[in-house]
């Protein structure tokens, strides 16, 4: 109200008739004049003036410095990262958007992350891949787990896998899900298998979540390894060229949002993959900022229990400047 009051001449000629200044200034009498006030003045006035102040107000609170400010102040690293790719951090829609990326991926609603993988076990050291993983929750989640049809057959290590295997895996909760071929199927390498391999306790607030890691072999991989993998796939597969080629691995599995840890395991392989892929299981961590998840992985040769020494590091999408 004292806003208003200031912001007009008619209001304050109009407050200046009712009371005299030093009884405007006193305790609280400018409240019982206020509506004298309003009725004694035109109403195209009041609402000039209202506008006058909401638009000043919305001036500030919607200028790039301010929320260049508060998006460097929550974001921090990520925010300057932005700034140096040229994104906009300088506005209120900028600071929402990135905040809304936040909190779904620490709820587990949400993860969309790119990365790198490393092979460090007997099987795959030398080798590398970059990846994309998308996981969602509820009915988004198993629906990425399921896959389209345009990515079919799928496969496991060995074996197609039919729609009504999948089907009827679906309906098994996600964290007891595994690979159904030949090869994995003695042992049952499913996220809830991993949980207690890792000795991971669970603490009640695990969100089940559901999607798929799009895979792309890395030129950067140790050229031994490289060759070993192109002669595999060319000789088994009849896969002339690994490199460039888009191969999807579904997993599902567990998040903890408590202790942001995130289980998972792989359970089918895109037409595309087959040949190139293996069906994993993951410990992965989310930073306490959402943005970055790293951890390991245990390949589907490894023949221990305690075998995680492949790493696994990625960031949030919206974080990469390499598109």
């Amino acid at each position: 109200v004292s806003q208003l009051l200031l912001c007009h001449p008619a209001l304050v000629a109009a407050m200046a008739a009712l009371l005299p200044p030093s009884d405007i200034a006193g305790s609280g009498q400018w409240l019982e004049v206020l509506p004298r006030v309003l009725d004694f003045v035109a109403w195209d006035v009041v609402v000039a003036a209202v506008s006058r102040v909401c638009m000043a107000w919305w001036e500030v609170a919607g200028s790039p410095r301010v929320w260049g400010e508060k998006h460097l102040q929550h974001f921090g690293w990520a925010s300057r990262r932005l700034r140096h790719a040229g994104a906009d951090v300088e506005s209120l829609r900028a600071f929402l958007e990135l905040r809304l990326v936040q909190m779904r991926a620490l709820a587990g609603q949400l993860i969309d992350v790119r990365g790198e993988w490393f092979g460090r076990d007997i099987f795959q050291v030398g080798s590398a891949f970059h990846f994309r993983l998308t996981l969602r929750t509820g009915e988004a989640g198993q629906a990425l787990w399921r896959g389209l049809a345009a990515d079919e057959p799928f496969w496991d290590d060995r074996a197609v896998v039919s729609g009504d295997a999948l089907d009827k895996w679906a309906a098994r909760p996600a964290e007891e899900r595994f690979g159904l071929g030949a090869l994995r199927s003695f042992d049952g390498r499913s996220a809830a298998e991993g949980v207690r391999t890792r000795g991971i306790q669970l603490q009640g607030d695990e969100q089940r979540v559901g999607g798929y890691i799009e895979w792309f072999v890395d030129e950067s991989s140790d050229p031994t390894a490289l060759h070993r993998m192109q002669e595999i796939a060319m000789e088994h597969f009849g896969i002339q060229d690994i490199l460039h080629r888009r191969a999807l691995e579904y997993v599902c599995g567990l998040f903890l949002p408590s202790s942001r840890r995130l289980v998972l395991a792989g359970t089918h392989i895109s037409d595309t993959g087959h040949g190139i892929l293996g069906l994993d299981q993951y410990d992965l961590v989310l930073d306490p900022d959402g943005f970055c998840l790293e951890g390991v992985t245990r390949g589907h040769h490894s023949p221990s229990l305690g075998v995680w020494v492949n790493e696994m590091k990625a960031r949030s999408v919206e974080l990469r400047s390499d598109g």
